[in-house]
C-alpha cells in the first residue's frame, strides 16, 4: 500500500523531532496528536502512486494528440501531487509551498475559466522557512469558493508575510472578494483559539496543524480585509526541516 508505506517513512523521519519535542516539554499525547494530524492531512490530500503515474500518461497522450491545454492541466495536477506522494516530512520550505499554491491556482483558473492572479509579497529571507505542507492551499481555496465563486466576481489573492520578534514570522492570505459576516469570523476565531480539529473546514484544520507544530502561541486568525474580502493570518516560528 503506497499510502501506508509513505506514512511509515514519515513516522521514521519524525524520530529526532520527537526527542526534541520532549526536551521542549511537549507531552507524548501532544506528539501523538501532531503526528496523527499530519498523517491524516497527507492521507486526505494524496492518492496512490498509480494516480500520479496515470496522470503522467494522460499528459503525454494529450500532447501527442495536440491537446496542449489538457496536457498543461495534467502537468499542474501531477506537479501538485508529486511532492505529496513522495513527502517524508510534513514540513516543507515556504518556497515549495508557494509553488504548490501557484499550481493549485492555475488549476482553479482553468476550472472557472478565468485568470485570478496571485500576488506574492514575501521577503527572500523567509523563502527557506519551514511551514506545514499545504498550509496555504486551503486558505486560497476558501478565498475562491467563498469570496469569488458565488458571485462569479473574480479578484486577486494576495500572499504576504514578514518577520516578528525573535524567531517568529507570519504569513497572510487575503482576497478582495465577498465579505464574511462578522458572526462567522467570530465563530471561526473561537474554534481556532480552542484548537479544535475540523477536517471539513480548511482554515480550522490549518490552524490546528500550525499549533501542533509550532506551539499553542502560534496558529491562525481570521479578519475582515480593509479593502473588502477576508484575510487569514498564520503565526509561526522558525524551525528546522
Amino acid at each position: 500500500d503506497p499510502v501506508a508505506a509513505g506514512l511509515a517513512i514519515g513516522a521514521c523521519s519524525h524520530a529526532v523531532g520527537t526527542a526534541k519535542a520532549l526536551e521542549l516539554g511537549e507531552t507524548e499525547h501532544q506528539i501523538a496528536l501532531r503526528k496523527q494530524a499530519e498523517f491524516r492531512a497527507l492521507q486526505s490530500q494524496i492518492n496512490p502512486h498509480f494516480l500520479y503515474n496515470t496522470l503522467n500518461t494522460l499528459k503525454w497522450m494529450a500532447m501527442m494528440e495536440g491537446s496542449r491545454r489538457i496536457a498543461d492541466c495534467l502537468a499542474d495536477l501531477g506537479g501538485l501531487l508529486a511532492p505529496l506522494i513522495r513527502a517524508k516530512n510534513p514540513l516543507c520550505p515556504l518556497s515549495e509551498e508557494i509553488e504548490l499554491s501557484r499550481r493549485y491556482l492555475k488549476l482553479m483558473n482553468t476550472r472557472y475559466m478565468t485568470e485570478m492572479p496571485m500576488e506574492v509579497e514575501l521577503p527572500e529571507e523567509l523563502m527557506d522557512a519551514a511551514v506545514p505542507r499545504l498550509c496555504l492551499q486551503p486558505l486560497i481555496e476558501n478565498a475562491i469558493l467563498h469570496g469569488f465563486a458565488p458571485e462569479k466576481r473574480w479578484g486577486t489573492i494576495l500572499v504576504r508575510g514578514g518577520t516578528g520578534e525573535g524567531d517568529r514570522f507570519w504569513l497572510e492570505v487575503a482576497d478582495d472578494g465577498a465579505d464574511m459576516p462578522e458572526e462567522k469570523i467570530e465563530e471561526l476565531n473561537r474554534r481556532l483559539d480552542a484548537g479544535e480539529r475540523c477536517e471539513r473546514i480548511g482554515v480550522v484544520n490549518t490552524g490546528m496543524r500550525v499549533r501542533l507544530h509550532f506551539g499553542a502561541d502560534c496558529g491562525a486568525r481570521v479578519s475582515a480585509n480593509p479593502g473588502g474580502g477576508v484575510r487569514v493570518r498564520l503565526e509561526l516560528r522558525r524551525m528546522a526541516i
